[in-house]
């Protein structure tokens, strides 16, 4: 009974949940996948909150982790999510908010604002994953006995089964929504960046990102935020470019 319930569930949230935040917000994040998600038995726990609030396809960041027991990134004084503390700093650097750039405090404000307003559904941006199942790293897969969907198996079948269905849910959420800034993480996934953008893409050589547009949207790919060797000052070197065009 638990693994039909557990596949049942598993299957909708692949199809559904997109992730956190305001879609009528002027600025998006997405990225390849939560970086959470250690063990199997945190992500029933995160699958059956996420049936149980509704099943929506963007969730209340501090909200539903704090239902389902994760609660250490919104206590009174959190440690700060290594992802989520870059989009806020770089998040803060694109609106060029002076107060935050010139204060010496600037991870007691990054703390502040993940635990009060991070992926908040009327905050300032949103946070978006094209694959849904949260995984510690990009070789851990630890799905493959969690259901009885095959396509769960391994991380290749999961990634050949979901990202053609994904990638075009997100093109449509970007036509209706019509952000005004996109960044996409990660660049080695960069192929699957520009069949969402359909537009030829262009490098910055000196600031090692990549953008294109349409007629209603900006569109950068950025290095994946926490990956070897990538720095606070290249987001903000990115950030203030963007601001400044």
């Amino acid at each position: 009974y638990l693994l039909n319930f557990i596949t049942e569930i598993i299957e909708k949230y692949i199809h559904n949940f997109y992730g956190y935040g305001n879609l009528n917000s002027n600025y998006w994040f997405i990225s390849l996948e939560e970086g959470e998600g250690n063990s199997v038995e945190e992500t029933k726990k995160r699958l059956e909150v996420w049936e149980k609030r509704g099943g929506r396809s963007i969730e209340e960041c501090k909200e539903f982790h704090i239902e389902f027991g994760k609660t250490k990134w919104f206590i009174y004084h959190p440690a700060t999510q290594p992802v989520w503390r870059r989009y806020i700093r770089f998040y803060h650097y694109l609106i060029n908010d002076k107060n935050f750039i010139n204060s010496s405090e600037q991870n007691e404000i990054i703390r502040k604002y993940q635990r009060d307003k991070f992926g908040k559904l009327d905050g300032e941006f949103s946070i978006l994953e094209l694959r849904p199942l949260p995984a510690p790293n990009v070789v851990t897969w630890k799905y493959g006995n969690i259901s009885n969907l095959s396509y769960l198996n391994n991380r290749e079948t999961y990634k050949d089964y979901i990202d053609n269905f994904r990638i075009e849910k997100i093109k449509t959420m970007i036509e209706k929504h019509r952000p005004k800034n996109i960044f996409f993480f990660g660049t080695s996934e960069k192929d699957k960046w520009k069949q969402i953008v359909q537009k030829p893409i262009k490098k910055n050589t000196e600031l090692d990102f990549y953008f294109s547009n349409n007629e209603l949207s900006e569109f950068y790919i950025l290095k994946h935020t926490v990956s070897k060797g990538t720095t606070n000052k290249y987001f903000e070197n990115v950030a203030q470019f963007i601001y400044k065009k």
